[in-house]
């Protein structure tokens, strides 16, 4: 039996042009050639996803949450405005981009303390650093680079917010 996991909620997705010829045949796959009780999903939510994008019935599915042991969390009670964010630096991953106009306007409205913490390395990368600039947040945005895992609980540690999604949330 092939065990397929699925720890992305749109790993299959697709959406390079309306109905592209990896999507149909994924679809298909989902539909007629996989065994739905082979399908293993992080979570409700991503299983849902792809039931909903491919049209399909997956309650036969099972949810096996995603293998990562990481004791990480704040040492006390925390209070501050530190945003943190983990994780590549890609377009797909929206929030890397609009995260930049919402410290500029939390900065605005006069919270000159807020500091967004960035953790990762991508193609965003360059852009983010010119559009930091033009922003005028150097103050309060920081790009880290890449973190290994043993280092969240650190990275994490004294976080008001996280901001992201993928595996150093979990």
């Amino acid at each position: 039996r092939l065990l397929n996991f699925i720890f992305h909620p749109r790993i299959y997705f697709f959406f390079f042009c309306l109905r592209n010829v990896l999507d149909m045949l994924y679809e298909r796959a989902f539909r007629f050639l996989i065994l739905k009780q082979s399908l293993f999903f992080m979570n409700e939510a991503c299983r849902r996803s792809h039931a909903d994008h491919f049209g399909v019935d997956l309650s036969e599915a099972h949810i096996l949450p995603l293998p990562v042991s990481v004791e990480c969390g704040p040492s006390s009670p925390v209070r501050s405005r530190r945003i943190v964010s983990i994780g590549r630096l890609t377009s797909f991953k929206t929030y890397n981009v609009y995260m930049m106009d919402v410290v500029k306007n939390l900065v605005d409205r006069g919270f000159n303390d807020v500091k967004w913490d960035v953790y990762g390395d991508g193609p965003l990368l360059d852009g983010m650093r010119k559009r930091i600039g033009e922003l005028g947040i150097e103050a309060n945005v920081q790009l880290h680079g890449a973190v290994p895992y043993e280092s969240l609980a650190d990275v994490l540690d004294g976080a008001e917010i996280f901001v992201g999604m993928g595996t150093s949330l979990i």
